[in-house]
C-alpha cells in the first residue's frame, strides 16, 4: 500500500509503528511462534494481541495485512493494554488499515499517555502542539513532553530544548513543570497498575 507524506508528524508516526512492529518480531524468538502468539491472543492476553498486530503490520511470518494488524491492535487497546492503544492510536492518525481520524487517535493516545506510555506521552504532546484532532493548547503540550520526557522519551528532550519561550512565558513554563511533576505521580501509579494486570513486572 502506498502512504502518502503527511509533514512531520506523519513522518514521526509512521515510523514509530515500524518501529514497534520491528522490535516486536526482533523480540520473537523461536519458542515464541506466530503460532504461540495466535493462541495466546485468541485466549485473550493483550500483550499478545498488541504482538501480533505488529507481525500483521510488519509482515513478519504471516502475509502482511494491514486491516488484521488493526483488528488485533483494537482488541489489545479496549483491554487496557497501553502500547496495543498507541499503536491503534498511530494508525488513525496515519490512515492505514483504518480511515484516518485524528480525533479518535487523540483518544487513544490519551489512554496510554496516561498509563505511562512514554511514546503515547510525546504524540500527545505532538497533538497539543499542533492541534492535530484535539483544541491546540501550548502549556498542555509542554506539561506533556516533559512528562514523556521524565519517561525516557528522546524525541521529547529534543522538543523540550527548542525556544519554548515564544510559545510561553517563564512563569508559564515554571507552572507546568511544576503541574508536569504532580500528574507523573498519579501516572507512575497508573503503570505500576497496568504493569500488574499484565504481567510486566
Amino acid at each position: 500500500m502506498k502512504i502518502r507524506s503527511k509533514g512531520a508528524f506523519g513522518a514521526v508516526a509512521l515510523a514509530a509503528v515500524f518501529l514497534c512492529a520491528g522490535a516486536a518480531a526482533q523480540s520473537t524468538s523461536s519458542a515464541e511462534t506466530v503460532a504461540t502468539v495466535r493462541a495466546q491472543a485468541e485466549k485473550g492476553s493483550a500483550p499478545a494481541q498488541s504482538r501480533l498486530g505488529d507481525l500483521y503490520w510488519g509482515g513478519i511470518g504471516v502475509a502482511e495485512d494491514k486491516q488484521e494488524a488493526v483488528r488485533w491492535y483494537r482488541k489489545s487497546a479496549e483491554q487496557g493494554f497501553a502500547e496495543g492503544q498507541t499503536n491503534l492510536a498511530l494508525t488513525y492518525y496515519i490512515g492505514v488499515g483504518v480511515i484516518e481520524d485524528h480525533r479518535e487517535s487523540s483518544r487513544w493516545f490519551r489512554k496510554a499517555a496516561e498509563q505511562g506510555n512514554a511514546s503515547a506521552q510525546f504524540h500527545l504532546g505532538v497533538a497539543y502542539l499542533v492541534g492535530n484532532g484535539i483544541t491546540p493548547n501550548k502549556r498542555e503540550s509542554y506539561i506533556w513532553f516533559s512528562i514523556a520526557k521524565a519517561n525516557g522519551d528522546e524525541s521529547a528532550s529534543k522538543n523540550l530544548e527548542k525556544n519554548w519561550r515564544k510559545f510561553l512565558s517563564q512563569q508559564e513554563i515554571r507552572s507546568a513543570e511544576k503541574e508536569a511533576a504532580q500528574r507523573l505521580e498519579e501516572i507512575d501509579r497508573r503503570k505500576d497498575e497496568h504493569d500488574k494486570k499484565f504481567g510486566l513486572l
